[in-house]
């Protein structure tokens, strides 16, 4: 009994320390990934901006997305460090960022996406801008989206279409992977349409907006 007893408290030590070990392991402890998504949510949640600024700078892609989508959470207030992700030299941080604006709800911001819909080489990047300007609503760039129909790029072809049917609330039976002389033909038949709905598109969304703060006040 004797030799048992120290085998026996040996052996209660090597299970508490595995048990401790395993609720560290999964609480993120063991997982670098995992502490910096807790630090950065942390950041969001305390609107740390310059803090977020810096996470977004960071060689690692992932964190530095990371704290790009954080910012966009944060809202308007994040914009200043969403505008400089927006030219960071990485095409995966530049379309988080395009992404964020609209998550960020910031109209101010829809011309420079819309520069970027047309102009940023990645066509990732091309049509993350897309889907963030129909996210928005962004009516006075619809002529931008109509130009990015005939991106040479198919995803950016479709994600522009869905941006222009959010606009103008319908389809537009535009089909992105048609022959180039189909698409234009399209294009130019949906520009003239848009030209017929564009002075009561802009006025349906001016009543809406002037609508917003009296709904907020219910």
């Amino acid at each position: 009994m004797g030799n048992m007893r120290p085998r026996l408290l040996i052996l209660i030590a090597i299970t508490i320390v595995l048990a401790v070990v395993v609720v560290w392991y999964w609480s993120g402890g063991g997982d670098v990934d995992a502490v910096a998504f807790r630090r950065i949510e942390k950041l969001a949640n305390n609107g740390d901006q310059a803090a977020l600024e810096a996470e977004a700078s960071v060689k690692d892609v992932t964190e530095a997305c990371r704290a790009v989508r954080a910012m966009g959470r944060v809202g308007p207030r994040a914009l200043s460090g969403i505008r400089l992700a927006l030219k960071d030299e990485r095409p995966a941080v530049r379309q988080v960022a395009v992404i964020a604006v609209s998550q960020a709800g910031s109209e101010t911001e829809t011309p420079v996406v819309s520069t970027i819909v047309i102009k940023d080489k990645s066509p990732a990047v091309r049509a993350a801008a897309a889907l963030s300007l129909g996210r928005m609503r962004a009516y006075k760039e619809t002529e931008t989206l109509l130009d990015a129909m005939a991106d040479e790029d198919e995803d950016v072809r479709r994600r522009a279409n869905a941006a222009v049917e959010k606009i103008i609330g319908a389809g537009v039976s535009f089909k992105a992977s048609a022959p180039e002389e189909a698409r234009r033909r399209r294009i130019a038949e949906l520009r003239a349409l848009w030209n017929q709905m564009k002075a009561r598109t802009e006025q349906f969304y001016q009543m809406r907006k002037q609508r917003k703060p009296a709904a907020s006040k219910d």
